[in-house]
């Protein structure tokens, strides 16, 4: 991940992520924050949707391409998404597989 992706990955990210695999059933999701946007807001879209919906840069669709559990290297159990960050100029928009942790077990240690 690159530093200004990594900045924007917090526990709110993360459930938004977990949020957004339960609501399409587990598709590979791509999770998106738009910073072009006067109130930025995360949405999420089926991967295999998104790249039929946005016209995204040829170097974040060829990465795109993959399933997100392909690009993180997620074991079958690991669930993963996509996050896509597009920043004031579209030509720096910027991806990353991400692997979410499990969650701890309720009244488990942390």
């Amino acid at each position: 991940m690159t530093s200004r992706i990594d900045s924007y990955v917090t526990v709110g990210l993360l459930d938004f992520a977990r949020e957004a695999l339960a609501h399409y059933e587990g598709e590979d999701v791509v999770v998106l924050l738009d910073l072009r946007q006067l109130a930025p807001e995360l949405s999420a879209f089926p991967r295999e949707d998104l790249a039929n919906q946005l016209e995204v840069p040829d170097k974040i669709a060829q990465r795109l391409a993959k399933p997100s559990g392909i690009a993180s290297g997620a074991t079958p159990e690991q669930a993963s998404f996509w996050f896509l960050l597009v920043p004031p100029y579209w030509d720096e928009t910027e991806c990353a597989a991400i692997r979410l942790p499990a969650r701890p077990a309720p009244g488990g240690d942390a």
